[in-house]
């Protein structure tokens, strides 16, 4: 009995040995077995799955991937045999073909299988289709080094293609160029039509650099309405690469000035492109891609719609603003602005106010005039608190005077930028309650430009400060946008004549039409009128006979500390 016993429990546990090692090669793994020389004995239902051949298909014929050469067209991994005859074993990707002739990639793994004397039996291959896996890793691979909008590389790729030419050119001596793409205005139309009429006109600029650039070039976004071009082997001397690229943009410019047709109609578009050819004073694909953007801001600067080559004098430029900027920063914390004021007179030399004006006592470069910094404060946000400081200044300036007893109007300039601020109102208010200034004092002098973005809010604000009792003043009149129909809405007291139109007064003929016609209409239009930039008593003369009453300039006085003003005001 226990014989009996012991024999049905091996027999049962053989049985399960052999359930257990049918189910586990029953997978939707692909499993094959073949015998030593890669004739196929077995195949399981996933390899059916994934090739499309059945077992009675398959068994008995050569493996795909063990007898290569043998099997018209199966296509498996150079190497593969050679490393798994030194190996017994292999493993990675291979391109495989199913039986309707259909290729695609397999991750594969081969196992030599030898008996105890250690000769080759068997292999044992198994594999997976990983079709599915390859495709999401180059839908990963296209968001990382693609534009989404475009379809054009991004910047990611962009650097990296960059580096690899500059690098190459630097071994092989040839040059390489970059045109730096700037559209001009492009958040008008996306303003006025829509971000998705915009994301339109993105996509069809995207189209037409590709026509006009070789086959070893790239096009790239690098994002908003910026584009890059990478022209590549270019010939060694520079005239020749120079032409070359400039004939490119050229093109480009061209090519974009042709109307787009959009699903809001056909719109145009200008760009600024700004170029630069690897190598110059240079050893980095950074410092090229900087040099192109240089050119392509003094495109913009020069009115833009147009193709600037770099000069290394933008490098220099550049190097300066950088400097000038860091400086500005630091430059209110460590007191180095300083306000100047210089004499307004009547038509008998009398003072009757002053003008206050900036000066950036600089550490290192002296006396700056506002023409030095103004424009790059306001580029960079900083004349917000600088037009703060000098405001400020100007209250106590005003106050000292009236404790001293001179009751003289003090007239500030205001950028659009500051009196654009939506709480404008408040910060002067809460300045003349710290400062205790009379505002009826003091004259807001604003230029014609600020007036054109948004009239109405100038007029509530202008007339809201005007109830304070701050009356406004319109700097070089005659220069900007000089429509009569808002100098009947807005609450003025005062036209000031550019120097402009005064510095060739009486001589030239233009200019005495134009002051006389000024001072006529500021009359009928019971204004004020201050010459700005008298520097000669002939000028003075004729302002006077025209009906000037006020005057500004060098001729009385240059612009002064406010110590030197008040020993002059004594």
């Amino acid at each position: 009995m226990l014989a009996v016993t012991r024999d049905i429990t091996g027999r049962k546990l053989a049985e399960e040995a052999v359930r257990l090692a049918a189910t586990a090669f029953e997978t939707s793994e692909a499993i094959m077995i073949t015998d030593a020389a890669g004739i196929v004995q077995r195949v399981n239902s996933g390899y059916t799955a994934i090739t499309g051949y059945a077992s009675d298909e398959i068994v008995g014929m050569p493996s795909e991937f063990l007898c290569l050469g043998a099997n018209e067209g199966r296509i498996s991994s150079p190497g593969l045999l050679d490393t798994l005859n030194a190996t017994d074993g292999w493993k990675g990707e291979v391109t495989a073909r199913r039986k309707n002739g259909e290729v695609y990639p397999a991750w594969l793994s081969i196992k030599a299988v030898r008996n105890d004397e250690k000769i080759l039996t068997h292999y044992v291959a198994t594999f997976v289709d990983i079709s599915e896996r390859k495709r999401a890793q180059q839908e990963i691979e296209q968001l990382a080094y693609f534009d989404s909008l475009t379809g054009l590389p991004n910047c990611r790729l962009f650097l990296e293609r960059l580096n690899q030419a500059v690098g190459d050119n630097r071994v092989n001596g040839s040059r390489c160029a970059l045109l730096f793409v700037d559209l001009d205005r492009f958040k008008h139309l996306n303003d006025a039509r829509g971000h998705a009429v915009g994301d339109q006109l993105l996509r069809k600029v995207a189209e037409r650099p590709s026509d006009g650039i070789g086959q070893g070039d790239m096009v790239a976004r690098l994002g908003g309405d910026e584009f890059v071009i990478l022209l590549d082997g270019l010939a060694e001397e520079f005239d020749s690469a120079f032409r070359h690229t400039m004939e490119v943009a050229e093109n480009l410019w061209v090519m974009l000035q042709r109307p787009f047709v959009l699903s809001s109609g056909r719109h145009y578009v200008t760009a600024s492109i700004g170029t630069a050819i690897y190598p110059f004073n240079t050893v980095s694909a950074d410092d090229l891609l900087k040099a192109a953007d240089m050119a392509m801001y003094q495109a913009k600067a020069e009115g833009r719609n147009a193709v600037r080559a770099y000069a290394s004098t933008m490098q220099a430029a550049a190097e300066r603003r950088l400097t000038l900027e860091r400086d500005m920063h630091a430059a209110l914390d460590r007191g180095e602005f300083r306000l100047y004021l210089q004499p307004q007179v009547d038509g008998e030399g009398r003072t009757v106010g002053a003008e206050a004006l900036l000066r950036w006592q600089h550490p290192t470069e002296g006396l700056l005039l506002p023409d030095k910094f103004i424009g790059l404060a306001e580029e960079t946000g900083l004349i917000l608190p600088i037009g703060e400081w000098v405001f400020e200044q100007t209250c106590r300036e005003s106050v000292r005077l009236s404790q001293a007893g001179y009751r003289l109007n003090l007239s500030v300039n205001v950028s659009p930028r500051r009196f654009q601020q939506s709480d404008f109102l408040e910060r002067v208010r809460r300045i003349l309650e710290r400062t205790g200034a009379n505002p009826h004092d003091l004259i807001f002098e604003i230029t014609e430009g600020l007036l054109v973005s948004d009239i109405d809010d100038a007029i509530a604000k202008m007339s809201a400060l005007e109830r304070l009792g701050i009356r406004f003043s319109v700097d070089d009149f005659g220069t900007g946008y000089s429509s009569l129909a808002y100098l009947k809405r807005l609450p003025l007291s005062e036209l000031k004549i550019a120097q402009t139109f005064v510095k060739d007064l009486p001589d030239d003929p233009s200019d005495v039409a134009l002051v006389r016609t000024i001072l006529s209409m500021a009359y009928h239009l019971n204004l004020e009128t201050i010459a700005e930039g008298v520097e000669t008593r002939t000028q003075l003369d004729f302002l006077k006979e025209s009906g000037c009453t006020r005057f500004q300039g060098y001729y009385f006085s240059p612009p002064l500390p406010s110590a030197e003003f008040f020993e002059k005001l004594a």
